[in-house]
């Protein structure tokens, strides 16, 4: 009832409205859409002063200034987008000193012009006004970063930041569903920069619904719902997230049955993983029960199973139930060679390291160092040569083949090798024939060394 109260009050202050455009006729960027008026109402963000306007009836901010209040507004001019978020690290400065008002309360102080720019506020779309080149926002719009208040001797509208931003929205999203009145669960995950929140209601209208949303340290949040496929009554009403976990800094995965409306058809695309990047606001969705078309798996030079006297032997697998392919065994001659498996290809690094060392400690002799000099003094073709071109003689595959093998559930994987290089390394890779997918159990051996015996 007091959000209601304060909400009306700012409404309150002029029953106008914007200006309605010409019936039937469709605005152009810059129309004059409507007006803003002179207001005795004033506006404060932790008790430092703002401007403010009157437009259409409700206290608007300018979106630009809140740099200097705890805010920051960042502009995108490819999307024409304004996303306004809190800024943890940033003071309210701002030292606006409010104007005394000569003009009767009411009376125009300037044009409303019609634009196209999309706002965000703490990453929910809300709707702005340009107001002589500058975008206004209305100040109840902040309030998805802090407590609004409204003190009516003084006439003044104030926001009170909130000092955990992340709690503050996670406690909002919380009251609004006990307010909701229905059955709910509310589960929170949290994560490196933010948390991932579940929520589940029942009893309403069309069966139970489901809501995943993001909310980072600053309390901006995003609906992954959004993001998902639309089928029937939203994607609420399939989602049933799992396995939530993160990845890294800002991204997190999980796994739910997915249903869309593609073309009018519906589909079922049974249990499906889902990876979100929490920084472009990006899903990608995983059918699995089906081969991953596209996988990578590796290892950086340093410190693993070292074995000089052994061939380099590499063995990834995509166990059953799993979603991504994994290292289930790495014997490599020494610390200084990466390697890298995908669907396309495998690349072995070679750092400087690898390439000084010399035979005083017996490496020369070595089944791999070995292999690798055979393949250097093969015809392998390297992008540092003219008109290079990756493709393998039917020959220079059957002499390569004798140090350089590769299966793949113990068929062989046939392709081109050749050498790259840059700054301090050298690469020596392998492009298959043919894109490889990858279903649950199966197994891609790699293995170079001395010519096996017949």
């Amino acid at each position: 009832m007091r959000k209601q109260v304060l909400h009306t009050v700012l409404a309150a202050a002029l029953a106008v409205g914007l200006v309605l455009h010409a019936a039937g006729a469709e605005p152009e960027i810059g129309d004059v859409v409507g007006h803003t008026y002179y207001t005795d109402i004033t506006a404060q963000i932790n008790g430092r002063s703002l401007r403010s306007y009157n437009i259409g009836g409700e206290t608007a901010v300018v979106a630009e200034d809140l740099w200097q209040y705890g805010f920051r507004a960042v502009w995108n001019e490819g999307e024409r987008t304004l996303e306004v978020e809190r800024e943890m690290s940033a003071a309210v400065t701002g030292s606006y000193q409010s104007q005394r008002l000569v003009q009767k309360v009411g009376t125009v102080a300037g044009d409303v012009l019609y634009t196209d720019i999309k706002t965000y506020v703490q990453g929910q779309e809300v709707e702005s006004f340009n107001i002589g080149g500058e975008t206004a926002i209305r100040l109840s719009d902040l309030e998805r970063a802090g407590t609004l208040a409204w003190d009516e001797k003084t006439r003044t509208a104030s926001l009170t930041l909130a000092e955990n931003p992340m709690e503050f929205t996670l406690a909002r999203m919380e009251n609004r569903l006990k307010e909701a009145g229905f059955s709910y669960t509310f589960e929170r995950y949290p994560g490196p920069h933010g948390t991932v929140a579940v929520e589940s209601q029942g009893g309403i209208p069309h069966g139970g619904a489901c809501n995943l949303v993001y909310v980072s340290e600053n309390g901006s949040s995003f609906s992954v719902n959004g993001l998902l496929p639309s089928y029937g009554f939203g994607a609420g009403s399939y989602l049933l997230p799992r396995d939530i976990q993160f990845d890294g800094y800002y991204g997190f995965s999980f796994v739910t049955p997915i249903k869309a409306t593609v073309g009018g058809e519906d589909q079922n695309w049974g249990e499906c993983l889902c990876t979100v990047d929490t920084l472009t606001r990006s899903l990608q969705v995983t059918r699995l029960g089906i081969p991953l078309e596209n996988w990578s798996a590796g290892i950086s030079s340093g410190a693993d199973t070292i074995a000089p006297d052994e061939p380099l032997t590499v063995t990834a697998t995509r166990p059953q139930g799993a979603y991504t392919v994994v290292m289930e065994r790495v014997s490599r001659p020494s610390e200084h060679i990466g390697v890298s498996v995908s669907s396309t290809g495998i690349i072995l690094n070679h750092t400087a390291a690898f390439l000084n060392l010399t035979g005083e400690e017996g490496w020369a002799s070595t089944p791999y160092k070995q292999a690798y000099q055979a393949l250097s003094e093969l015809e392998v073709p390297s992008v540092m040569q003219e008109n290079f071109s990756q493709t393998n003689s039917r020959e220079l595959r059957e002499q390569a083949g004798q140090w350089f093998q590769v299966t793949l559930n113990g068929a062989p994987v046939s392709g081109d090798l050749w050498w790259s290089m840059g700054n301090n390394h050298q690469d020596l890779n392998f492009t298959y024939d043919q894109p490889i997918s990858f279903s649950e159990g199966d197994v891609l051996t790699l293995w170079v060394g001395m010519p096996k015996e017949k």
